[in-house]
């Protein structure tokens, strides 16, 4: 997980924060993290081929990132079951 430096609300809908990722920051380009939400919104204006294509770059990190949670998600059950039935 990344740490958040700085989260602004800019509208009741809208917020920004400023995250320390060095991973994400060796492979980011200027105006990638941009994110449009609403009815408001050209659809034929996207360079939908440059979308994609980002949605790719980080496929392994987040494969990774899932597998981790996962394994994590796995052990706290596996804890939790084994102190279920525990006597103290």
């Amino acid at each position: 997980m990344y740490d958040i430096l700085v989260r602004e609300n800019l509208t009741p809908v809208t917020r920004s924060f400023e995250a320390q990722a060095p991973a994400i920051a060796r492979k980011a380009r200027a105006g990638q993290f941009a994110r449009v939400d609403g009815s408001k919104f050209d659809g034929h204006q996207v360079d939908w081929d440059l979308l994609l294509a980002c949605q790719r770059i980080y496929l392994e990190e987040e494969k990774q990132a899932l597998a981790r949670w996962l394994r994590e998600r796995r052990a706290l059950q596996s804890r939790d079951t084994d102190t279920n039935g525990v006597d103290e």
